[in-house]
């Protein structure tokens, strides 16, 4: 799948609903893009263990779909 590490497809598995996706986001920092703006992808999501709403809205159809 994408080439995906692992542990990336590890997670990813643990994300089977909406609510655990949300949780997951939520328990995110926020990603204030302090080096400049920034628009995530949901691997570099999980990478950097951040995102802003944007971020967010990228990452969640991924599991939610």
């Amino acid at each position: 799948m994408h080439n995906l590490s692992k542990d990336e497809l590890r997670l990813l598995g643990k994300l089977s609903t909406p609510e655990e996706v949300q949780k997951y986001l939520d328990d995110l920092p926020y990603n204030k893009e302090k080096h400049g703006e920034t628009c995530l992808s949901p691997r570099l999501v999980i990478r950097y263990k951040k995102a802003h709403c944007f971020e967010g809205a990228l990452f969640a159809p991924r599991r939610c779909a």
